[in-house]
């Protein structure tokens, strides 16, 4: 059973040569190689579909928000851009949402905003989410009906 142990700082050379000299050992190992291989192939896969599904979203609710901000604009209820219509449906939200979206918006990513609130970064990708979900909501309610 072939077993590597790799972290963060693992190259891609450092990888092969770990491979090369596992198999030099035990050549049925290569069976192990090429499972593993094929998983990580499956993930890179999985990982860049749903990349493309959250830009997606991303989008679509700019998209959004560009087509609201415009509506209240029309109404005269609000003349901001695209970005202060949406900070404002966020400042409605709870503080802990609010200072990730504050962030967020300044361009960190979630490693980043996860230090500096000191938070996980999988809760800060949680909020992001959440974030996300309600401006699409508090959105459609805003939108008039479609005719």
């Amino acid at each position: 059973m072939m077993t590597l142990w790799m972290n963060n700082s693992s190259s891609t050379g450092d990888i092969c040569l770990a491979f090369v000299k596992q198999v030099r050992k035990d050549p049925t190992a290569i069976r192990e190689v090429d499972k593993w291989l094929k998983q990580v192939a499956r993930n890179k896969c999985a990982d860049f579909g749903r990349a493309a599904q959250k830009h997606q979203h991303a989008v679509a609710l700019a998209a959004d928000i560009q087509r609201t901000a415009a509506e209240q604009s029309r109404r005269g209820r609000s003349g901001g851009s695209l970005s202060e219509a949406a900070m404002m449906l966020i400042e409605e939200m709870d503080p802990k949402y609010v200072d990730v979206a504050k962030l967020w918006r300044l361009r960190y990513t979630s490693a980043e905003i996860g230090e500096r609130l000191g938070i996980p970064e999988n809760t800060v990708k949680s909020r992001k989410t959440t974030i996300r979900k309600r401006l699409a909501e508090a959105l459609r309610e805003l939108s008039p009906p479609e005719k």
